[in-house]
């Protein structure tokens, strides 16, 4: 559960030949600090963050937060753009409601398949009330067969993989 964020953001930053001041500015943080800290694993970027680097790096989601995708191999999502604001947990909401639906389940149903102790986090989800952990977020997404940058980025078209079939069915 990218484990590997801060390698990858350091390999991304050097690969444009940026310094840490340079990628804190066109993120919008006040120092580098945040950028030196997050490189060198002593913090945990917010999913708001990463989806921040990954528009400004041109790369997806997936890249920056599944940790099986390897560092110097960095998945591109066409060119690099702005953030456009928080409206990704408005679209994330949106979209688990369109999947969930469209596989006729409950949020309960969803909330249990993804390990959620309740259905209310799931319509809080749904709702843009909530921000997902990065780890559920991953659940979220292979549970539903589609990619992270699907689930928060309006620019992705869907591929909505069949649902998973039972051995007993």
């Amino acid at each position: 559960m990218a484990q590997f964020f801060g390698d990858k953001l350091r390999y991304l930053r050097t690969q444009r030949g940026m310094v840490q001041t340079q990628l804190a500015h066109h993120l919008a943080l006040a120092t580098h600090t945040h950028i030196s800290q997050l490189e060198a694993h002593k913090t945990t970027p917010s999913l708001h963050l990463i989806v921040r680097v990954a528009l400004f790096f041109g790369v997806t989601i997936d890249y920056l937060i599944r940790d099986d995708i390897p560092i110097k191999t960095p998945t591109r999502s066409g060119n690099p753009q702005e953030d456009t604001g928080d409206s990704h947990w408005y679209l994330l909401g949106k979209k688990l409601r369109m999947l969930r639906r469209k596989r006729n389940l409950t949020q309960r149903d969803v909330a249990k398949a993804v390990g959620l102790a309740a259905q209310v986090h799931m319509s809080y989800l749904e709702s843009g009330r909530k921000e997902p952990s990065i780890d559920l977020l991953l659940r979220i997404a292979d549970f539903f067969g589609v990619s992270t940058d699907y689930l928060l980025r309006d620019d992705i078209p869907v591929t909505v993989a069949p649902p998973a079939q039972d051995a007993g069915s």
